[in-house]
């Protein structure tokens, strides 16, 4: 470890969602690869303990000393795995934590019991996109003096949604609104939030680069009852107080998108934004992954895939996933999936991860019997779809998935939900041509008129007929299309952490900013 005087301190923090940690892991091995004065203390909910340690370690190669300045704490311990339960103890225990940093004391892990030897104050914190109440503990101790970045696991479109100005497509100031509105009325906050963020005119947006959409095709999905708007709001203020944004993108992603969001953000806000992405394990995408040798989930998927390799070929099975948190609110559409699935003989894995996940006894034992099919609560994302029998992933388009697919040559299938994903799926499908988007399967607000021409009915008969159409076309011209589309895009973001790469750059100009003025 190098000297305490060239140590520079730097406190990273995610919000106890998967998607959103990942690439917390994959930024913290860039920045203690790129220089031996960095020492990192990863803060965390122990929820995904076990993930983190696995996914830092896998960024580096064997030996590698710069993995021994990674310190990974968790604030509390608790077998809790519900993140609207984690997420207020995380900011509950966040405090105490940065204090122990701040005063340049030791650290304890609440898991573990490993104690952490003392190393100097911290010389920035990074916290996830919704962590805004550790932002406050934050400059509360600290004040200016500690400079803090948001870390945002969304593309560029999505920032501007979420925290941009009405001038460019985004929100403006939700907080603002939702005040006057309680002034106003005398009504719950949270009632009032919910109803200014869904409420939709059927205005057009229009966000720089990308079509244009009807306001309420932000909501393709009957929505997910989760208090979204609270973070939503939190998030815009640690945007907007943050010393300088973190993008887990890249320009070859977002292009115009990310450019006007650069120029609102220096010329507007005054702060940088760094385009960090992709933030994946060195050397992603050039070569078949492997899996752990002793996970007994793994092994039967690794298993699973070679013999639907051996029996259909190459790029044959379909991925299926929605995340840790998303899944059809209507179960009767996972049932019509399977079924289509099954009768056109595509084999498929189908990841169950998200508490609101249902897969029925009778279901489970479809999938198990049509020897197409493997059903699991836990899959290995990166290795699924690095293997040679995979050939698409359909997503609900969250961020992290979405770059995975794209880094390794895989084409997609979308079914967004919320949040970013209507946004990101338009990306792939209507601008980059790297995916399909299954329109039927919309529901509730999600039925009326596109902007791009067509109104979904969302009856179960016409989903079922367009998966039909999209599988045909995976395994026709158009498929293979959308593959040497991606293939190219994959090029793009491989270049983005080799020398003179826009991501190595980013990272550079943080440096010279934050640390070496310093």
């Amino acid at each position: 470890m190098s000297s305490e005087s060239t140590i520079h301190h730097l406190v990273l923090l995610p919000v106890p969602a998967y998607g959103h940690t990942r690439p917390f892991c994959a930024l913290a091995a860039r920045l203690a690869a790129a220089r031996s004065s960095i020492v990192i203390t990863f803060l965390m909910a122990p929820n995904w303990l076990q993930k983190v340690r696995a996914d830092i370690a896998a960024q580096f190669p064997s030996g590698s000393e710069a993995i021994n300045r990674i310190r990974i704490v968790t604030l509390f311990d608790s077998r809790a795995a519900d993140i609207f339960e984690l997420i207020p103890l995380t900011a509950k225990h966040y405090p105490a934590a940065y204090e122990t940093l701040l005063q340049g004391r030791a650290i304890r892990c609440a898991s573990t019991g490993t104690e952490f030897p003392v190393v100097p104050a911290p010389a920035a914190v990074f916290l996830d996109m919704f962590a805004f109440q550790q932002l406050h503990a934050t400059r509360a101790q600290s004040g200016t003096a500690v400079p803090v970045f948001s870390i945002m696991a969304s593309p560029a479109a999505a920032a501007i949604r979420t925290f941009g100005p009405e001038m460019l497509g985004g929100l403006g100031d939700l907080g603002a609104r939702i005040d006057r509105e309680v002034a106003r009325t005398g009504r719950p906050e949270e009632e009032v939030g919910s109803q200014i963020f869904r409420q939709t005119d059927g205005r057009v947006v229009e966000i720089p680069g990308l079509p244009p959409m009807y306001d309420y095709e932000s909501f393709p999905q009957i929505i997910l009852d989760a208090p979204i708007v609270q973070y939503i709001r939190g998030g815009r203020e640690l945007f907007m107080q943050a010393d300088g944004v973190f993008l887990a993108s890249a320009p070859a992603y977002d292009g115009e998108t990310f450019a006007a969001l650069e120029r609102w953000m220096n010329k507007d806000l005054k702060k940088p934004i760094y385009a960090v992405g992709p933030l994946l394990p060195f050397g992603y995408g050039s070569g078949q992954m492997q899996v752990s040798s002793t996970d007994p989930r793994e092994i039967e998927i690794a298993t699973f895939l070679e013999t639907m390799r051996s029996k259909y070929g190459d790029k044959s099975v379909l991925f299926i996933s929605f995340g840790t948190v998303f899944w059809p609110k209507l179960h009767e559409q996972v049932a019509d999936l399977i079924e289509v699935l099954v009768e056109e003989k595509c084999p498929f894995i189908i990841c169950h991860a998200s508490p609101l996940a249902s897969v029925p006894e009778g279901l489970a034992e479809e999938i198990k019997a049509s020897g197409l099919g493997l059903a699991t609560s836990w899959a290995p994302q990166q290795f699924i779809l690095n293997h040679p029998a995979t050939g698409w992933f359909m997503t609900h388009c969250g961020h992290g998935g979405i770059i995975e697919s794209l880094c390794s040559g895989v084409p997609m299938i979308c079914w967004p939900f919320e949040a970013d994903q209507p946004v990101a799926a338009a990306q792939l499908t209507l601008n980059l041509d790297v995916a399909f988007q299954l329109l039927e399967v919309r529901t509730g607000a999600g039925l009326r008129p596109l902007h791009r021409g067509y109104t979904p009915t969302g009856t179960r008969a016409a989903m079922r007929a367009e998966i039909r159409r999209v599988l045909t076309e995976c395994r026709g011209t158009v498929g293979v299309a959308k593959r040497e589309n991606v293939q190219k895009i994959q090029g793009g973001l491989a270049q983005a952490w080799e020398e003179g790469g826009t991501a190595r750059a980013a990272l550079q100009a943080f440096f010279v900013k934050f640390l070496d003025a310093a």
